[in-house]
C-alpha cells in the first residue's frame, strides 16, 4: 500500500513546534534524504531538488527548522561551508508564514521551503479551528485555502507540506482521543482535504505524512498514497520524526 511514497527522513530538529518568533531564536538542523527515484518538485530557476542537492556536493537536502529568522540559512551555511537547500517552517491557522521576509541563504538565494501544516488551531489562534470532524467535513477548507494560497505568493518555493504532523502522538488535538471528534477517520478526510488544496495552489509540491517515532501504530490514519484522478489528497512522502536521538543506534 505505501510502496507508492518515497520516503523522508527528517533527522534532527523536525518537529513542529510554535512558530513564535521566540521559540525560533536558534535554528535546528535537519537532513532530508531523498529518493533518487522519485521526481522531485522544481525550484524558482528549474533546478529540481535532486539536482540542487546534488549541486551542494551532497547527494540529499540539507534543510534547517528556522521558523521566525529570516537569515536562519546563511547563519547555517556558514557553519557547514556547503550551500543550505531548505529552510523549515511551522505556520499557523492565521498567520499563514508568520514571518513578513522570505527565507535567504548566504548568496541572498531563496532556498526552498518546508512547512508544518496545521488541521486546526493548535497555537491559540483566533479563528478557532478546534473541531476535526468539521475539518473532516470541509468546513475548514476556506482557511486552508487562503493558506495554501499564501504559500504558493511566498518568494521561497514550496517543496512539502507536513499535514497534520505526528497524529499518532497524543500532542497535538488532531490525533485520536486527544482533540474535539479527533477520530481516526476524520483525520484521513481532514488530511485530504487540506492535502487536496494545497495541491491546487502548488501543483508541485510535496504532500508528507509524518510519523512520531516509538508512537502507536500510524495506520489507522493513512490517506493513501497520491493519485491526479482517484486520490487528489493523497501522500507523496512518509516522513518520521525523532526527537533528541542518538542517530547511531538506527544504523545498527
Amino acid at each position: 500500500m505505501l510502496r507508492h511514497c518515497m520516503l523522508l527522513v527528517l533527522v534532527l530538529g523536525c518537529g513542529g513546534g510554535s512558530p513564535s518568533v521566540d521559540d525560533a531564536s536558534v535554528p535546528d538542523a535537519s537532513v532530508s534524504d531523498v529518493a533518487n527515484e522519485n521526481p522531485s518538485p522544481q525550484t524558482d530557476s528549474g533546478t529540481d531538488a535532486a539536482d540542487a542537492a546534488i549541486e551542494g556536493g551532497l547527494p540529499y537536502l540539507v534543510g534547517i527548522k528556522t521558523n521566525g529568522v529570516a537569515n536562519g540559512p546563511a547563519t547555517v551555511e556558514g557553519w557547514l561551508g556547503r550551500p543550505l537547500d531548505v529552510a523549515g517552517t511551522t505556520i499557523t491557522t492565521t498567520s499563514y508564514i508568520g514571518i513578513n521576509k522570505p527565507y535567504t541563504n548566504a548568496s541572498n538565494g531563496y532556498p526552498m521551503l518546508e512547512v508544518s501544516f496545521p488541521l486546526l488551531s493548535i497555537f491559540g489562534e483566533t479563528n478557532k479551528l478546534d473541531d476535526l470532524a468539521k475539518a473532516a467535513a470541509g468546513d475548514y477548507d476556506a482557511t486552508y485555502t487562503q493558506m495554501a494560497q499564501a504559500l504558493a505568493a511566498w518568494k521561497n518555493p514550496l517543496l512539502s507540506a507536513r499535514i497534520g504532523w505526528e497524529f499518532n502522538g497524543n500532542w497535538y488535538a488532531w490525533s485520536n482521543g486527544v482533540g474535539t471528534n479527533a477520530t481516526y477517520a476524520n483525520y484521513v478526510s481532514a488530511f485530504k482535504h487540506a492535502a487536496a488544496i494545497i495541491k491546487q495552489y502548488n501543483p508541485k509540491v510535496m504532500i508528507q505524512w509524518c510519523i512520531a517515532r516509538e508512537q502507536p501504530e500510524p495506520t489507522p490514519y493513512w490517506p493513501g498514497a497520491y493519485d491526479a484522478q482517484n486520490n487528489p489528497g493523497g501522500v507523496d512522502v512518509i516522513s518520521i520524526d525523532f526527537y533528541q536521538a542518538n542517530i547511531t543506534t538506527y544504523y545498527k
